[in-house]
This record gives C-alpha cells, sequence and structure tokens, in this order.
C-alpha cells in the first residue's frame, strides 16, 4: 500500500490554539454551507504580492485588503527589466545554486559569486531564463535598478517572504 498524503486545513479555533485537521476529516465534519463559508475564509487570508518596480517596493496583502508587509527590492536595470504583468509563484526553492548567465558556470548554494542568497521564488520562466524573487550577496544594491531581471530582497526579508507564500501565490508587477 502506498502513503496516503494528507492536505491540513484550519476549520476553527478553540480560544488562543488552532484546531487543524486533515482535508478528509473536514470534508466529513462539514456541511456544503460549512464548506463554502471555510472557502470564503480561505480567499480572505490568501496571499497576494504587488511589486512596484517605480518605488521598488514590494507589497505582501491579504486577500480581504490587509497590509502585511513591505519590502525594500533591487529590480532589473536598463536593457535587463524586471517583467510587468500578472505572475503567480512558479517555485520555491531554499539554498538555491544559481549559473552565471553568459558563462554557465555553477554555483552552489552559499559560496561565494552566488547572488541568490537563502531562498528563491521563481514567478517567470522563458527558455533557460528564469525570473525570481531571491535574497542577495549584495545588500547595498536593495533599492536600484542593478539586476538581469530578478527580484532581490534583503536576505532576512527573503526568509520571511518565504514562509509566507507557496507555490501560485499571485504576483502583480508594475
Amino acid at each position: 500500500m502506498g502513503q496516503r498524503r494528507w492536505s491540513w486545513v484550519l476549520v476553527g479555533s478553540l480560544t488562543a490554539s488552532l484546531l487543524v485537521l486533515p482535508l478528509a476529516a473536514r470534508e466529513i465534519l462539514s456541511s456544503p454551507a460549512e464548506q463554502e463559508a471555510f472557502r470564503l475564509q480561505q480567499q480572505l487570508h490568501r496571499i497576494q504580492l504587488v511589486l512596484d518596480l517605480n518605488l521598488r517596493q514590494l507589497t505582501v496583502w491579504r486577500g480581504d485588503g490587509t497590509l502585511l508587509r513591505t519590502y525594500p527590492v533591487a529590480i532589473g536595470r536598463l536593457g535587463w527589466p524586471t517583467p510587468k504583468g500578472e505572475f503567480q509563484i512558479l517555485k520555491k526553492i531554499s539554498a538555491p545554486s544559481w549559473e552565471h548567465i553568459f558563462t554557465r558556470e555553477q554555483f552552489p548554494p552559499g559560496v561565494q559569486g552566488n547572488p541568490l542568497g537563502p531562498y528563491y521564488l521563481g514567478f517567470k520562466q522563458e527558455g533557460r531564463d528564469e525570473y525570481g524573487l531571491h535574497g542577495t550577496n549584495q545588500p547595498d544594491s536593495i533599492g536600484k535598478a542593478i539586476s538581469h531581471g530578478c527580484v532581490r530582497l534583503f536576505n532576512r526579508d527573503i526568509t520571511e517572504l518565504y514562509s509566507l507564500v507557496e507555490v501560485g501565490t499571485p504576483l502583480r508587477v508594475q
């Protein structure tokens, strides 16, 4: 027999502690009306990201319009712009390796020369080119148009952001 995979969901709260049950249990315990209410509650708390290229700022919103965080960022430089549009987080990588865009030299996680920092959140792929949100080994670059199109954050900020988002989190770049 194969292993059963569980999806966990929040179905209520008990004073200060949360009651979390597997998705299958939620479906058994909830009426259709309760399931719809749960779905709407999930939408209210869904994280959304907005990157303002002019302000060089990434904003994290909850689905109900609550501002959660803002982070200063570095963006793509002239000739290597950060793409504008509606995207979603396609991948989450802890301790990312990096490939030099010209030489294709590989840099393992954490080594000198790897500019990605501790985490990478990919949001656009074009052939071999990929765009993402990531940390940096050059913190003085934050606030500047200096990258090859990716979005750099302070390492402490990408660490926090990584814990807030999931694959599929929407990202609007404007």
